[in-house]
């Protein structure tokens, strides 16, 4: 089993943390480590329910912002950022025919038949942002939606696993653009996207700049920037009241973006109201010499699945797969005390 690098407990209210940026790869979580596996030994992981058996394109968004805005404003208000962002680009989504929709914290992850459907999406989505930023008076400057920016590939072989979640070289080519390169809200593109877009007349004008200056070993094919004069694009935007494509649960979140003064304070009070205090157990592991190739990876998950069922038994329920949610603080120190002792 590999060394413990963390093994931690706190009682806050119930959030889910977003850690310090790290490349993708090592800051991905167990599951979605699977990305980075040759096809065939992700599916002999058994993860797989679907394989795509034609090309497809995938769109990854990524916000900022995430430890300076909830600092300064508490987890509620950047949860509201994210719903609000999602209450704003899953109308977009579906209009372009997105074939399969996830998301993961403040990303969207998104599957389309069509690379010049998925650039066409990334465009409105990222204007409709800027357009409800640019509405926001000085006093709710912070309401503003921090988009790092969008990342699109495509090409075959893209699989969906049980719990609904992209994976293969597609997926893993999108996640790197999206989380690790983007930056100041920019859409990058692979070069097989780009050969797409040059197909179509709408993107004739569009200029794709080369950022292979920026060398990563998580991918091997070059990345553009696509640029372009979009300032005419009419966007529509989607109320702060709108459930169309929300749980009823989150409505509230997002409406908090519609309001003010006494009656944002009233619906704050609400939404506080759900809250309950929970302790918070996260833990990490790391391979004994620190080796993060396939091997490595595999045997870490392996690791990971047998300390779950340990924090299970004190009463552990898991939001992720390094991070458990106890009712008692007692349950947690016990849970961290027998799962060191099994390591």
């Amino acid at each position: 089993m590999g060394c413990w690098q963390q093994l931690c407990c706190a009682r806050v209210l119930r959030v889910k943390a977003k850690v310090l940026r790290r490349p993708w790869r090592d800051r991905a979580l167990p599951e979605k480590r699977n990305r980075f596996l040759p096809v065939d030994e992700v599916k002999e992981e058994g993860a797989i329910s679907r394989v795509y058996d034609t090309e497809m394109t995938v769109l990854v968004t990524d916000l900022k912002g995430f430890t300076s805005t909830t600092k300064k404003h508490g987890i509620i208000h950047f949860a509201s950022i994210i719903i609000r962002k999602r209450q704003l680009c899953l109308p977009i989504l579906h209009r372009y025919k997105a074939a399969h929709i996830t998301t993961e914290a403040d990303n969207l992850i998104v599957a389309f038949p069509s690379a010049c459907d998925a650039a066409h999406a990334a465009l409105e989505l990222r204007a409709a942002i800027q357009k409800t930023n640019a509405t926001l008076e000085e006093a709710k400057a912070h309401f503003a939606i921090q988009l790092n920016g969008v990342g699109i590939h495509c090409g075959v072989g893209l699989m969906q696993s049980a719990e609904g979640e992209l994976l293969g070289e597609v997926a893993r080519g999108a996640y790197v653009l999206g989380e690790d390169l983007c930056k100041g809200s920019e859409i990058l593109v692979s070069e097989a996207v780009r050969l797409k877009l040059q197909e179509d007349p709408f993107f004739a004008s569009a200029s794709f700049n080369s950022r292979e200056d920026q060398e990563t070993g998580a991918i091997d094919f070059s990345y553009f920037e696509l640029g372009g004069d979009w300032k005419d694009l009419q966007v529509d935007l989607a109320s702060t009241e709108d459930q169309s494509f929300l749980h009823p649960s989150l409505l509230p979140l997002a409406q908090r973006h519609g309001k003010s003064g006494v009656e944002l304070m009233m619906l704050d009070e609400a939404i506080h109201k759900h809250l309950r205090p929970q302790t918070v157990l996260m833990f990490s592991i790391d391979s004994q010499n620190g080796s993060q190739d396939e091997a490595a990876i595999m045997q870490m998950n392996k690791s990971r699945a047998a300390l779950r069922p340990i924090l299970e038994q004190h009463g552990g329920r898991a939001l992720e797969a390094e991070l458990f949610v106890f009712d008692q603080a007692s349950q947690a120190v016990s849970a961290a005390l027998a799962a060191r002792a099994f390591g």
